[in-house]
C-alpha cells in the first residue's frame, strides 16, 4: 500500500463499496477523471446471505450498459413486464387492483430485477479491467480496508484507512450510506424519521409462474412485495412492524411458508422452498443539501426511504450519472472539481428529483395506515383504473427523473 499524502491528489475520492460507489468509479473513469475508491465490501455470511434485489428501470439499465456492467448482469437479470398492486388493507373504501404493464407505455419491459451481490460482482469485474490496464495508480481501487476518518480542508479531502494509509482527492464523493462519516465531515445536516417498520427479505420457489409480474400486496402494516427472479422463483420484501417481522424471520421453514402462503392468498400457488430470512429496520433520511465543503452525496448518504415502488437504487444511480456529468464538464472547463460552484450546481440539479421520490414514498407508505391520505390513495387508484392517460402519466413519472436524463442514461 502507498500513502497518498505526498502525491498529487486524485480528482475524486470515493468513499464506499456498494453498487452506487462502484458505479461512480466506473463512470469517472469513462469521463476521464482520476479517482481513489476506498471502502470495505460487505462480508457475505453463508448462513445469512444478502438476499436483497434491485428492480432497475430502463434508465438504470442504460447506465449499466454504458458502464460495461450489463454483459455480467444480463444472464441473471429477470425481466419485469408489469407491476401488480393489490389492496389488502381491509378498508371500506378499497382501492381497485391495478396492473401497470410495459405495454401501457409502449415498451417491452419496465426493467429488470437483479440481486445486489450480482450488481456488486459485475461492477467489480468492470473495475478490474481498469486496474489491470493502469499500473500507475495501483491503489485506485481498494475494497478491503475500512475508511476510519475523513478530513476536509480548503484544498481537498483526505481519507484515513484502517491500515494507517491515507488518500486525498479534490472532492470526496460520499457513497458510504445512511451513517456516512463523509457527510458528517462536510457538516451536511440530515432529517431522519422512523416508520416503526422492518423489511423481511428472502427468496422462494413457487408452483405457479409469476409471468414476469412484480406484485405488491398492500396491507395496513406495509407492502408485501414479490419480484420475479425467474418464472417460478421470486424475491420477497415483506414490510411489517419490527416485532412481527422478527417473529416471522424466526419461524421454521414450514411455518414461514404457511404464513407467506396466507399473505399471498394463493397468488403463486403452493410454495415449494424458501431461503433463510433477514430483517432490516426501516427509516427515512434526507440531507438538507446534496453537496457542500468539497463533498458530494450520492445514494443513501443523501436520501433513504422504505423499499416501495423500486425507487431507491434507481435514484442513487441517477445521482451517479448526474455527478459524473457535472464533474466532467468542470474538468473540461479547467475548474476545480471540488469548488462551491460545481457542488452547488450538482446539488441544485438533484434536489427536485430526490425530494419528490423521498416524500412521495413517505406519503404513499403513510396512506396504508388510513386516514385522509388513505382516502386520497384509493381515489387516485380509481382514477388510474378509469383513465389510461392518467395511468401512463403516473408510470412515466415514476420511472423517469424530474428534469433531463444525465448523458450516461440516455
Amino acid at each position: 500500500m502507498m500513502n497518498n499524502d505526498k502525491m498529487d491528489p486524485f480528482d475524486c475520492l470515493i468513499v464506499g463499496a456498494g453498487p452506487v460507489a462502484l458505479a461512480m468509479a466506473k463512470a469517472l473513469q469513462l469521463r476521464g477523471l482520476t479517482y481513489s475508491l476506498c471502502g470495505e465490501l460487505p462480508h457475505q455470511r453463508p448462513n445469512s446471505p444478502d438476499l436483497r434485489t434491485a428492480a432497475l428501470f430502463d434508465g438504470s439499465v442504460r447506465l449499466l450498459k454504458t458502464l460495461g456492467a450489463w454483459p455480467y448482469v444480463e444472464p441473471l437479470a429477470a425481466p419485469l413486464v408489469a407491476i401488480r398492486i393489490i389492496d389488502a388493507t381491509g378498508r371500506l373504501f378499497r382501492a381497485p387492483e391495478q396492473l401497470f404493464a410495459a405495454a401501457d407505455i409502449d415498451t417491452c419491459q419496465l426493467g429488470f430485477n437483479i440481486p445486489n451481490p450480482v450488481l456488486i460482482d459485475a461492477f467489480q469485474a468492470t473495475l478490474k479491467t481498469i486496474a489491470d490496464a493502469n499500473k500507475n495508480h495501483p491503489d485506485e481501487i481498494n475494497l478491503t480496508v475500512k475508511v476510519t476518518a475523513i478530513n476536509v480542508s480548503d484544498s481537498g479531502v483526505t481519507a484515513t484507512l484502517a491500515d494507517g494509509t491515507s488518500r486525498m482527492g479534490r472532492i470526496a464523493i460520499a457513497a458510504d450510506g445512511r451513517n456516512s462519516i463523509t457527510r458528517a465531515a462536510a457538516s451536511i445536516n440530515v432529517r431522519t424519521w422512523n416508520h416503526n417498520q422492518a423489511a423481511l427479505t428472502a427468496h422462494f420457489d413457487h408452483e405457479f409462474s409469476n409471468q414476469a409480474i412484480s406484485t405488491e400486496i398492500h396491507a395496513a402494516t406495509g407492502p408485501c412485495t414479490v419480484v420475479p427472479l425467474s418464472a417460478n422463483r421470486s424475491s420477497l420484501v415483506w414490510m411489517e412492524q419490527p416485532d412481527r417481522a422478527a417473529e416471522l424471520a424466526d419461524l421454521n421453514d414450514t411455518h414461514f411458508i404457511e404464513a407467506l402462503e396466507f399473505r399471498l392468498a394463493g397468488l403463486l400457488g403452493p410454495i415449494r422452498s424458501v431461503t433463510s430470512r433477514r430483517v432490516f429496520p426501516l427509516s427515512s433520511l434526507i440531507a438538507d443539501r446534496f453537496a457542500a465543503n468539497r463533498v458530494a452525496l450520492i445514494g443513501e448518504s443523501g436520501h433513504a426511504f422504505p423499499p416501495i415502488g423500486a425507487q431507491g437504487l434507481n435514484l442513487g444511480l441517477r445521482d451517479v450519472a448526474s455527478l459524473a456529468d457535472h464533474l466532467a464538464e468542470a474538468r473540461l472547463a479547467g475548474k476545480d472539481v471540488g469548488s462551491d460552484e460545481v457542488l452547488n450546481a450538482y446539488s441544485t440539479s438533484r434536489s427536485a428529483d430526490i425530494l419528490a421520490r423521498t416524500y412521495g414514498v413517505d406519503a404513499f407508505n403513510a396512506s396504508l395506515t388510513g386516514g385522509p391520505t388513505g382516502m386520497l390513495r384509493g381515489a387516485a387508484f380509481h382514477a388510474t383504473k378509469a383513465s389510461p392517460g392518467v395511468k401512463r402519466f403516473l408510470m412515466e413519472r415514476g420511472m423517469q427523473p424530474i428534469g433531463e436524463w444525465p448523458s450516461m442514461m440516455r
